[in-house]
Parts: C-alpha cells; sequence; structure tokens
C-alpha cells in the first residue's frame, strides 16, 4: 500500500498518545493507524519513513532553524530530547529585526479550559468515587471543551495529581471503544491505567472532600464548570451544562445565580434518562426545584408559576409570574 506523511495524521497521533510523546513513539502509532504496521511501498525503508515524520514534525516544530511563524502555524513543540508535545493555543510572534530571519518568539495563548480545571477535578473525583470511568465524549461534552483542549486538561490534571501524590485522577477518562486510557498515559505517568482507576476509587471513597470556597466570578464558563461538576453521571452532567447555558446560569424562578444554590431540575413529563436536551429542563434553586417536585409548584404550558395554598405564605413572590429563560428553548 502507499501512504503519504501529513500533518493531520501526525497530530492525531500525537493526540491518542495524549499530546506528549517520544517521535518513535508517534512514528509506531502512524505505522499501526494508519499503514497497517507496514512500511508504504512508496517509501524506500522503514528508516526513511520514520525519517520523514521526523522532518515533517520538525517543518512545524517553532524552535526549528527557519521556521516562519509568519507562513506555518506551530503544530508541535521539542520538550525534550526526542520528545514532542503538541503546540495547541500558540501564537508567533516575528521578531522585528532588519534583514535577519531569526527564531521566532512563541508566545502562549491563555487557554479558556484552564479556568475549568478546577471543576473538572471535582468532578473526576467524584467519578472516581462512583468507580466508573467516563470517556472521552463523556467529558468534552460536559464542559464543552474540543478535542485538544480536553488533551491539555488532562494532562494537567493528570501532572497535578502526580504532584500531589495522589492516583492520577486523568485516568479516569476513557475511549469509548476500548474502555482503555490512550498509550501515552502509561508512557507519562508509567502505571497501567486499569490498576490506577481501582487505586483511585480506594483512595476518593477513604478521603473526606471538602468543597472550596465558592469564588465570586462574572465568568459564565467557570460558573457553568462548577455546575455541572456536582453530577458524577456523564450523560446528567452533560445535561447540566445544557441547561444552565439555556437559562443563563440563573434560576427562572427567582433569578438566583449562586451556582452552588442551583439545579437542573427535568420538566414534569421528561424521562431522566433519554429527555437530556437543553428544553427538557430549567435551571432552579433547590427550594423551588423541590417544591417543583412535590408539585406545590408548577409552570404552566405558558410559563405561568402557580403555587398550591401550602407554598403561598412562604413563596408567594413568585406566584402569577413568568418564568425567564434568555435563551428560550
Amino acid at each position: 500500500m502507499n501512504y503519504t506523511v501529513n500533518i493531520a495524521d501526525i497530530e492525531q497521533a500525537l493526540i491518542g498518545l495524549g499530546g506528549e510523546a517520544k517521535a518513535k513513539n508517534i512514528q509506531d502509532k502512524i505505522l499501526v493507524d494508519y499503514c497497517n504496521n507496514s512500511v508504504p511501498e512508496n517509501y524506500q525503508n522503514e528508516r526513511s519513513f520514520r525519517q520523514t515524520i521526523q522532518r515533517k514534525m520538525e517543518d512545524y516544530c517553532p524552535q526549528a532553524d527557519g521556521f516562519d511563524g509568519l507562513k506555518k502555524q506551530a503544530k508541535f513543540l521539542r520538550v525534550g530530547h526526542g520528545l514532542y508535545r503538541l503546540a495547541l493555543g500558540l501564537s508567533h510572534d516575528k521578531k522585528q529585526s532588519e534583514g535577519t530571519s531569526k527564531s521566532k518568539k512563541v508566545s502562549p495563548v491563555p487557554a479558556a479550559y484552564k479556568v475549568k480545571l478546577p471543576a473538572m477535578r471535582d468532578w473526576l473525583v467524584r467519578v472516581a468515587q462512583r468507580g466508573q470511568p467516563v470517556t472521552y465524549g463523556d467529558v468534552k461534552a460536559a464542559f464543552g471543551l474540543d478535542r485538544f483542549s480536553l488533551v491539555h486538561a488532562l494532562a494537567r490534571l493528570g501532572r497535578q495529581s502526580k504532584e500531589l501524590e495522589e492516583p492520577i485522577l486523568s485516568a479516569m477518562v476513557v475511549n469509548k471503544v476500548t474502555g482503555r486510557c490512550g498509550p501515552g498515559f502509561d508512557a507519562e505517568f508509567g502505571v497501567n491505567d486499569v490498576d490506577e482507576r481501582k487505586r483511585l476509587h480506594k483512595f476518593w471513597t477513604e478521603q473526606t472532600i471538602q468543597s472550596p470556597v465558592p469564588l465570586v466570578t462574572a465568568d459564565i464558563e467557570e460558573r457553568m464548570a462548577r455546575f455541572v461538576s456536582k453530577e458524577a453521571r456523564p450523560q446528567q452532567a452533560a445535561f447540566r451544562r445544557r441547561v444552565f447555558d439555556a437559562c443563563g446560569g440563573r434560576c427562572v424562578i427567582s433569578g438566583c445565580d449562586l451556582v452552588e444554590t442551583l439545579d437542573a431540575a427535568h420538566k414534569k413529563g421528561r424521562d431522566w434518562r433519554k429527555h437530556n436536551a437543553a428544553s427538557d429542563g430549567y435551571v432552579m434553586r433547590k427550594d423551588l426545584h423541590a417544591l417543583y417536585d412535590n408539585n406545590l409548584l408548577i409552570i404552566e404550558s405558558d410559563g405561568t408559576i402557580k403555587l398550591h395554598e401550602a407554598a403561598v405564605s412562604q413563596y408567594g413572590q413568585f406566584a402569577n409570574q413568568n418564568v425567564s429563560i434568555p435563551n428560550n428553548v
């Protein structure tokens, strides 16, 4: 078979290896994933094939001599001898010097996923306590991440666990098909992901977890991540995100936006096992959610709020108001 080495496949191989890996591991993965573990016929030999992959990576590596950030986007970073990392979220500023073409300065752009890391950690701790892993797709849906941000986020969380001398928390996230972490997990952390999940469950079920003092922030993504992190079941975590976004991060009845007081409530007649779109629920303050579930507060089809007489003395201010859904669905 013939095969042409290309940047897209190299990126995918590196993502599959956890976002950071040795050149040899990247080459091996391309051989397996795209070439049926055989050197393509259009290359003279295996050495030539591997060298082509290496050169292609260097073409998109800002540390390489002659790299021009105005002509190419950095794809990879050299972070050690033969060790490469995805260079996502980087911009390249051309040095202003007459008649010279020196190495370009690489400066990091703040990554949106970083504000979500504390909430992602809290969520994965709950997942570990539950003892059932989640998939990469589950995490992307729950926290609104693209695949590149996901790779970086899990790598950061894994390193944080290692620094804290805890089991590696990112082991709780697996491939949907294989049920295992990518090869990059073992390569970076030197542990078996199956054994690590057992350690995580034991470690976190024995811990007394104290929730951090909530931050006062106007960042909707950060508040949404904290709201999502309270629910370990991945399908319901994704539902919380969709509803929170649709309702503008506020209780549709009271307007309260303090995350720690809010719930995601399924609308009457919806089944939480299969109805998890944004239009299937409301964000409600927890006490109002309890009233709603116990039929002491009713939301009519036109959005009008009706109260049972037993609730009027404490909640009468909400009677006959309409629910407020900014992104009405």
